[in-house]
């Protein structure tokens, strides 16, 4: 399983992206200190790319 820097430096490594950027947002109040279950971590587990053609 990739983590999003992963998936990211992948991406650029295949010609996708130009630069990674990473960037953490919650899609849930699921932050640290929060009791949180671990369907709601995983929400927050993902890598979202947009995909524009040329």
């Amino acid at each position: 399983m990739f983590n999003s820097l992963s998936a990211q430096n992948c991406a650029v490594n295949a010609g996708l992206l130009n630069e990674t950027i990473c960037e953490g947002e919650l899609v849930n109040n699921c932050a640290d200190g929060v009791k949180s279950s671990e369907a709601e971590h995983d929400l927050n587990r993902r890598s979202e790319f947009i995909v524009i053609s040329k």
